[in-house]
């Protein structure tokens, strides 16, 4: 349900297993800008509050926190993972298995490959149950960098998108995941979506593209439908303005997989 968030899990007398969900208040008057409602803020405390005191009964048994985690939700994935990366999988088999081929490139040219590539767990659409995101160990522009995403759909962990070294995603503004792409040395961009609650789907927000082969001398674009190729060529002015607002990427501190056990 949008705008929920999961905070336990309830299982009947009978074995069935029910998320427990948490709809924040929405009555209460708020200012954005400055933040100020008091009343606003004790109504979210309370919600967290009573959320934690939930008792099952006539047999049934509720979990505060089970379900949503990523340490006990994702660990068969990262074992896989740990497999490919210590076998050396090649890219063809990677590719084949829905795991990015940057693990064999990283492997080419790091003797410590373990160290390189680790694992971040976040919930990026809020919905309270954390993703998986896997990535390279890197500095700079590239800290943060995804190379592999994933998500629980109806209780079990999917897969959503692979990256690579011209397909990177990263997480932006902590709730959009940002596809930087390169498609020559006049064609790049950055693709802005959201992801699905329970679901791998990546529903497009935005797009930026600087294209000098579709025009030379003006290339920059705007898209709010991307996804059918529909294109607005604008100003680099208003470029640059509307793309800042996505510019504050999430640098995971990723764990590496030596620290796996």
């Amino acid at each position: 349900m949008p705008g929920s968030r999961k905070i336990g899990e309830l299982t009947d007398r009978k074995n069935n297993l029910y998320d427990i969900v948490l709809i924040q208040p929405t009555d209460v008057q708020y200012d954005y800008v400055t933040g100020n409602s008091e009343t606003y803020k004790k109504l979210y405390a309370l919600a967290d509050i009573a959320g934690t005191n939930i008792k099952g009964m006539k047999g049934s048994s509720y979990h505060n926190g089970q379900g949503m985690y990523g340490k006990d939700l994702y660990g068969e994935i990262l074992k896989k993972h740990l497999n490919a990366i210590n076998e050396k999988w090649d890219s063809i088999k990677l590719e084949n298995e829905n795991m990015s081929y940057m693990y064999n490139v990283i492997a080419q040219t790091n003797k410590n490959v373990l160290n390189k590539i680790g694992y971040a767990y976040y919930d990026v659409n809020a919905d309270g149950i954390d993703e998986l995101f896997i990535g390279e160990l890197a500095e700079g522009n590239w800290k943060g960098i995804i190379y592999d995403i994933y998500t629980m759909v109806d209780r079990k962990p999917k897969h959503v998108v692979s990256g690579g070294s011209r397909d990177r995603y990263f997480v932006c503004n902590d709730s959009f995941i940002c596809n930087e792409y390169s498609s020559g040395a006049l064609e790049s961009g950055n693709l802005i979506y959201i992801l699905v609650e329970n679901s791998t789907e990546l529903f497009p927000q935005v797009g930026f593209k600087y294209d000098g082969y579709e025009n030379k001398k003006n290339p920059f674009f705007i898209s709010y439908n991307f996804s059918e190729n529909e294109w607005e060529n604008v100003s680099e002015k208003k470029f640059k303005e509307r793309i800042k607002t996505f510019e504050k990427y999430k640098r995971f501190e990723y764990i590496p997989f030596s620290k796996l056990k």
